[in-house]
């Protein structure tokens, strides 16, 4: 008798054990109906771990999904998880949970979601593609910004060449050396006209001045690739062109230059120089 009270006792606490076990653990549509209430709050990772849960557990959306309470709910999940994902800015795994969504259109169009997914997805597929447009801009002048300073270095390293063999030049240089790096910086800084009259100035005082025509083409480059086209080289201010008539018998008159006596059979000559030019 003992023996058969025992047994009993011990089958109706299996019974209260099994249906506390049955009780205390949720089905697919607590998650669901939780990520619902998350969502109407604005709580969107934690709507999204529940939603997950929900999936994990009914894979399949449902327009009058059973529950073991007798209820009927529109199951659509992944319509919800786009919605989130919309919300945190993850717009990849918006669209593709709403892409999701149309893989069962058979069951979403004939609910009030339907439009909803339409709207949602194009405003996602605008954002992806913006956000495509942006990461492809920054790639860009990230790497643009990577040639200007791979430039900036080069020039800087040519600058410092340039000082250290312009260090033993006679004090007579020193106008021409400065006026040379002047250039230099303004070229560096993208003031490529004003880098191009400096070095215009100094070729226009040493014609030979190591490496300075290559400099001038280069700045003329840079305004020409900017738009603004460099301004015509001036002629030199030392250059002169004098016409002087010469009578055709007599001495020629006094201007500062040596000529021989000599019959002309023209009333004038056309006689050029230089100012710094004395013997003609």
């Amino acid at each position: 008798m003992r023996f058969i009270c025992r047994h009993q006792w011990l089958m109706v606490a299996g019974i209260v054990f099994l249906l506390t076990l049955t009780l205390g653990a949720q089905e697919w549509y607590d998650h669901y109906d939780n990520a619902r209430d998350l969502i109407a709050e604005s709580k969107w990772e934690a709507a999204i771990r529940e939603l997950q849960l929900a999936v994990s557990k009914k894979t399949n959306p449902q327009t009058k999904a059973e529950t073991t309470t007798l209820r009927y709910i529109t199951y659509v999940p992944y319509y919800w998880l786009g919605v989130a994902y919309y919300n945190l800015g993850e717009y990849q795994k918006a669209r593709e949970n709403f892409r999701k969504s149309y893989d069962y259109w058979g069951v979403i169009k004939n609910t009030r979601f339907a439009q909803s997914i339409k709207t949602y997805l194009a405003l996602v597929e605008k954002q992806v593609s913006l956000s495509d447009s942006l990461q492809q801009l920054t790639r860009t002048l990230e790497d643009s910004l990577r040639r200007s300073q791979g430039k900036i270095a080069r020039l800087q390293r040519q600058i410092a060449e340039l000082s250290r063999k312009s260090t033993s030049s006679s004090p007579t240089e020193n106008p021409l050396k400065k006026r040379f790096e002047q250039g230099l910086r303004e070229f560096v800084a993208g003031n490529y006209r004003a880098a191009l009259a400096s070095f215009r100035w100094v070729q226009a005082q040493a014609p030979h001045y190591p490496d300075i025509r290559n400099w001038i083409r280069r700045a003329q480059l840079e305004l020409e690739r900017l738009g603004k086209p460099p301004e015509p080289s001036p002629p030199s201010p030392d250059t002169v062109v004098v016409q002087v008539p010469v009578p055709v018998s007599g001495a020629p008159p006094s201007i500062g230059f040596k000529l021989e006596e000599s019959i002309f059979r023209s009333d004038s000559i056309l006689i050029s120089g230089t100012v710094k030019d004395d013997i003609g």
